[in-house]
């Protein structure tokens, strides 16, 4: 793999350098992305508040956190 395909698709492309081949792998990484972010905080809300106090954590910094759109 060259240096162009390990770039960042969005700035290759912007360049005119990218193909459909890079383009879409960097999608489907920041899909696979998106997808774990989702899934990590739909598992931190289910968790209770006593194991949350062991790791420090208080339910009104996890209510928060899984709250946020999947994107940010």
């Amino acid at each position: 793999m060259n240096r162009a395909t390990q770039a960042n698709p969005q700035t290759l492309l912007s360049l005119g350098i990218a193909g459909p081949r890079v383009v879409f792998g960097g999608f489907v990484r920041q899909m696979k992305h998106w997808s774990e972010r989702r899934r990590s905080r739909a598992a931190l809300a289910r968790i209770d508040d006593h194991l949350l106090r062991d790791v420090g954590l208080d339910a009104l910094s996890v209510e928060q956190e899984a709250a946020k759109p999947f994107w940010s």
